[in-house]
Parts: structure tokens; sequence; C-alpha cells
């Protein structure tokens, strides 16, 4: 097995990096464009596992080098990129958002990106838009794999060339077993996490397998069936694709069969080997650094949302930075002290192996440096001004008595969300029962009822609505049913005067399906989670009021306010249209006709947000939003309270103190 350049590799990783690069811009058409990830996935563990194949049938393998290949093909332009970012994020990240990016620096030096990233948050969250060093969780993936990849395959090389590759095709065959089973409860750990996406570095490991025994057996129709699976999957792929589950054999099959089957014979190679492709494909590591940090701060800037113009700006911008990085940092360093064009850092630094480990271990040391100081100063909040510094406190949302996966409730009741009337004695008890959403309301709602002479309980958690028998899809909603089966065995024993529940539910029913998944197993349906909302409701024995989702903006509303304060001096109204707010919540409002018992209440908060056919996000310079989700003090007091009020003392459902 000889190394020989094939121009249809660059070509292929030109066309994975540019699907990511228009995914990531939001460009429509490319909405499975996030498939070019794993198509990077195939070629490294092709190419990586061909010249460690190589090396060790020449009996001339070296740990040493192996790492200092890596150490020189990862490092030198990923220090450039994030020291480019770090005057930016200075200037115009917040002090949550500047700690968390500190701790991105630190974790993308050290390889666990991917872990960090999986820990935060989900990764089609629109909040991931914002997060310069996003797309360094591909790295860690690659860098977990090649801590361990060349020692088991060490290992391996005693073993005839058949059982070799057995041994790898059943550990590619369990990770993506692994794979299938945790999309569904763990859809985040699936998608960051070496073992559900070990199998698509080893299908790369195959296929040179392959070549090692074979040779190049090439065959244009299959090469052709490879990039047309693979086009497949960049245009008809979307978001509410799962992923990676067995939707992604489609690219990775596709990769292989290119990898295996092109050449610059058939028409798949000849179209993969013009010179766009491959010009983008050489450069195509540094494109993918710039890409992400130019998007996101691009988003942190702007007031509103890019438009699409905007976006592609700033994704094109991409190319020619990653080619000045490929041609003064990238190559220099690639090439162990030979003349390979200008470089800005001194030769000296780059000449030999003892001078790249220094030069790597001094730059570990400085990232992790300046993540741990980052992370220590909760992300230097004295950057900010004391007027500015106040707006963002003020205007957080409320966590009291949110409970989580990892504090649970641990029994009732709970003496700490128990809030006494101010005036004895107590002329009934209300319950306030929902998730984080519920949770932003509760501190406003506790003091005017406890000031009208009512008892009021909160029973919140993190992902948890009224309904025993569905949860969100997601690991931190995995005790919610049992949280909300033991919240109505006590609410209806103790006895309760009034159920207020509100939560995060847009989204929780899309084209009539709901996203929620069931306790039992079974397929959730529009019909099954209004028959177990109806159910749970009525075992309270206690009378419901339900806060409908208010409009849902594409911005994060507080972090908006305050970042067009500091960077643009001014601070402007934020509105979407009403029709848009209808769209949003269509379903939803839909299904809680279905699901409502008889009797129950329900309040718009459209009819305090929107006036006029518009709907607004500010309230006397102060967000009735915390971000895009959560209301604020002002939101509850000024958007939700007069409704609830009105509700109340419409139905003449509690006697109020005059």
């Amino acid at each position: 097995m000889t190394a020989e350049y094939r121009r249809e590799i660059d070509g292929l990783r030109g066309i994975a990096v540019t699907s990511v690069i228009l995914f990531h811009a939001d460009l429509e058409v490319f909405s499975g464009g996030f498939v070019g990830v794993d198509v990077f996935f195939v070629i490294s563990g092709y190419l990586i596992s061909a010249i460690l194949m190589r090396e060790l049938a020449e009996g001339r393998f070296s740990f040493a080098d192996f790492y200092e290949r890596r150490a020189r093909r990862i490092l030198p332009a990923l220090a450039v990129v994030i020291a480019c970012t770090i005057p930016f994020a200075w200037l115009w990240l917040l002090p949550l958002e500047m700690k968390d990016f500190s701790q991105s620096i630190a974790a993308a030096a050290l390889s666990v990106s991917n872990i960090l990233f999986w820990l935060e948050s989900d990764y089609f969250d629109t909040a991931t838009n914002l997060k310069p060093l996003l797309h360094t969780w591909s790295l860690g993936v690659e860098e977990q794999f090649y801590l361990l990849f060349p020692p088991a395959l060490l290992l391996l090389w005693r073993w005839p060339l058949n059982r070799r590759a057995l041994a790898i095709g059943l550990a590619a065959l369990a990770s993506f077993g692994l794979c299938l089973v945790t999309v569904g409860a763990a859809p985040s750990a699936a998608f960051y996490l070496l073992p559900f996406r070990a199998w698509e570095l080893m299908a790369g490991t195959l296929c040179a397998l392959w070549h090692f025994r074979y040779g190049r057996r090439t065959s244009a129709p299959l090469a052709l069936a490879g990039l047309a699976a693979l086009l497949v999957s960049v245009f008809t792929f979307d978001k509410a694709t799962p992923f990676p589950s067995a939707y992604a054999l489609l690219p990775v099959a596709g990769s292989c069969l290119i990898l295996t089957c092109a050449d610059t014979r058939g028409l798949a190679g000849r179209l993969l080997a013009a010179p766009p492709c491959v010009g983008i494909g050489v450069i195509s590591y540094s494109a993918y650094l710039w890409h992400q940090p130019l998007l996101a701060f691009g988003r942190i800037y702007a007031p509103d949302s890019l438009s699409q113009a905007e976006l592609l700006a700033l994704a094109s911008a991409s190319l020619p930075l990653a080619f000045l990085s490929w041609r003064f940092v990238e190559q220099p360093f690639r090439a162990r002290g030979r003349s390979s064009g200008r470089s800005y850092f001194p030769k000296a630094l780059r000449r030999t192996r003892g001078r790249v480990i220094s030069l790597s271990a001094a730059t570990l040391a400085l990232a992790v440096g300046f993540g741990l100081w980052g992370h220590i100063e909760g992300g230097h909040p004295s950057r900010y001004t004391a007027a500015q510094t106040t707006f963002l406190k003020t205007h957080e949302w409320p966590r009291r008595c949110l409970f989580t996966r990892l504090e649970p409730l641990r029994q009732l009741p709970n003496a700490a969300c128990r809030f006494a009337p101010r005036s004895a004695p107590s002329r009934g008890r209300v319950a306030l029962v929902g998730d984080s959403v519920m949770s932003s309301l509760s501190p406003a709602m506790i003091s005017y009822f406890t000031a009208r002479g009512y008892e009021v309980e909160q029973f919140t958690h993190s992902h948890c609505t009224l309904t025993r028998r569905h949860r969100v899809n997601s690991i931190d909603a995995a005790a919610c049913p049992g949280f909300i089966a033991r919240v109505v065995d006590y609410i209806a024993t103790e006895g309760f005067d009034l159920v207020i529940t509100a939560g995060a539910f847009q989204g929780m029913v899309k084209n009539g399906v709901p996203t929620l998944l069931r306790t039992d197993g079974a397929p959730a349906t529009r019909e099954s989670l209004a028959l177990d909302f109806r159910e749970t409701v009525t075992s309270v024995a206690a009378r419901l009021l339900l806060i409908s989702p208010p409009p849902r903006p594409a911005v994060n509303v507080r972090d908006r306010a305050v970042r067009e304060l500091r960077t643009h001096g001014t601070q402007s109204d934020y509105s979407i249209d009403a029709a848009l707010y209808a769209r949003q919540v269509g379903e939803i409002e839909s299904l809680f006709d279905l699901a409502l018992p008889k009797g129950a209440l329900r309040i718009d908060p459209g009819e305090t947000f929107c006036t006029g056919g518009t709907c607004h996000f500010l309230h006397a310079g102060a967000p009735l939003l915390a971000d895009r989700t959560h209301f604020t003090r002002a939101g509850a007091e000024h958007a939700i309270l007069p409704l609830i009020d009105r509700a109340l003392r419409d139905t003449d459902l509690l006697s109020w103190a005059n």
C-alpha cells in the first residue's frame, strides 16, 4: 500500500466543509449540511489509518512521530484562531457567555470540547449559534479517537489481516449499536460523545484496510452512487432528522464508496477533482476553524437577526482567512523545518520535535490558564459598567425551588418551597406546578397570592410539565413522570384551591405529532398526550389555571438589550409580528383545546405582549423575557399577573380581600 495523492479526496473535503459552513449560515437548501462533519470523520479515519498501516507494515511506526504530526496538524491553526477570537469575546460577550467561552478555550486545547458542549446544551438550539468555538467538538471526538486507536491497532497488528478487519468491524458495529440505542434517550450524548461516533471513523479505517489488502479497485457507478448518497443527505436532512442514527449511514456509506471506488476517470471523481472543490478542500481545516467564530460574533454584534446575505458574507470571509492561515501557519508548521513559504513563526520553534513539544505544551498551558481565569472570574464582569451589571442582575430569571436531575426533590412537603400568607388565618392554598418557565413566574405569583392571604407551594422541576406518561426528550427530563406523579398525589391528598401551571410548551407538537417520549416506549400521539394531560390535571382535584406560551423571540431579549447598550450605546425596541406568534402557538393551543378538562381556566399572554398586530418584548425599558423563554420579574408582573387577576375575579374562583 503506497502513498498517493488523490485529488478527489480533497474535493470531498471541499464538499464537506462547504456543506457545514452553509448549514451554519442558515442557508435553507443546505438543511442537512451538518453531515459534512460525518464525512470528515470518515476521511480522517481512512487517511490516518492508511498512514498507520503503511508505517506498521514497513516497521517504522512511532508513537512520538504520530502524535508530533497530530500536534503540527491541529494546534498551530487552532491556536491562531482562538487568539484572534479573544479580543472580540472580551469586547462583546456577556459575563456568563465569557465564562462559557473561557471554558471552551481550555476544553478545545485539551481536546474535550465535545464533552463540555454535551454538558451545556443541544447542538441545534439557537443559543449554540452564539458559541464561537462550538465547532471544536468534532476535533475533540477525533483526538480522543486517536489517543486510543493507534495503541489498539498496534496490538491488533500481530493478528492476520482478516481477524484485524473482523475486530475493527465488530467494534464499529458495537459503536453504531450504542448510537442507535442512545439517540432516542439522550440525543445530545449520541451527537457529541466518542462512543457513539467512533463507528464513523472506523468506517474509514475499514476502507483503508480494504485498500491495504486489495489495492485500488475503482468503480465509477459505485462512486457516483456514493456522491449521490452524500448530496441527498445534505439537501434532504434537516434539524428534525434524528442524528446520528440510522440516517447517518447514508453520508457515511456514501463517503466510503467515494474513498474506495472513485478516481478521476469516473464522473464522480472528475466532479470532486474540479479545481474549486480541491481548492476549498486543501484549506478545509482552516476554513472549518474560521467559519464558526465569524458567524457567531456576527450574530452577537448585530442587535437582531442577520439577513441571509449578511450570513453568507460572513461565511464567505472564512475562505480568504483560511487561505492565509493555511499558507502562513499550517504549511510551515507541518514542514518540519523545510522551506515551505513565509511564516511569521520562528523556525527554531518548529524545526525539532523537542521544540514542537515545548511549543505545544506552552500553548496548552496558556489556553487552560486563560480558561481557568475566565471561569474563576465569572466571565470578567468588571468589563461592564455598574449600570450594565445592575441591568443584567435585575433581569435574570428566578430559579428558586427549581429542582433538576442533579438536585432532585427529596421529600414532600418541602418547607423551603412553602410560602405562608402575610396575614392569618390562611384563606386557601395555591400550587404552582411546571418547569423552569413556571419557576421564572413563581416569585411574582408568590408575592401576589401571599399578599391576599393565600398559602403558596411551588413544585417546579426542569423540563417537567403536567403529564405522567409523557416527557421531554432529554436526559434531564427522565425523572419528570415520577416527579409529577408525586406532586399530583400530594396536591390531591393535601387539598388545594387552585393549581397554576406554565411551561415551555412551544415545540411540544410539530406537524400534528408530539415531540415528547412516552414512558411505555410507544410512539406519542396527539391523542395520547391530550389524554395524559387531562387525566393528570383531573387527578389534582383542584381548579386549574393554565398559562399559554408567550411570543417566542428570535433573540435573547435581555442579552440583546444590554449588549446593544454596550456595543451601540443605545437601546431599541424589539418585536415580532403577531401573525408569527399565532403560528408559533397554533398547534399547542389546539392540543390544549382537546386536553383541558371542563372548568379549567386559560390565560393568553398575547393580550399583554401584543398590540396592533405586533408583539413587543420590552416595557418601560425592561425586558419581559430574560432570554427567549423565561420571564423576568418585570415580565411576570406586567404581562401575567394582570391576566391572572382578571381571570380569577371574572370567575369568582377565590375570594379577594378588599
